[in-house]
């Protein structure tokens, strides 16, 4: 994926705003949570350019239904 030089400018400025806002403790909880996702998909991606391996769709979305179960189910309760 290219993006341009604005656009990637954009995206600097909207993640450099989130993270004062969490130093700051100004951030909402959505934000927060929103955040959290990301930044827990970005470890995800890239720890699977690491590896030789490939995920199988299929096994990606057992793993993917998995996280959710937990995260709604065991996590949140």
């Amino acid at each position: 994926m290219n993006f341009s030089e604005e656009n990637n400018k954009k995206i600097i400025k909207h993640l450099r705003n989130i993270a004062d806002l969490i130093e700051n403790n100004e951030i909402d909880e959505k934000t927060l949570q929103s955040a959290g996702e990301f930044y827990m998909k970005q470890l995800f991606i890239d720890e699977i350019e690491k590896t030789e391996c490939t995920i199988e769709e299929k096994d990606m979305l057992k793993f993917l239904i998995l996280g959710w179960y937990i995260y709604n189910f065991i996590i949140t309760e």
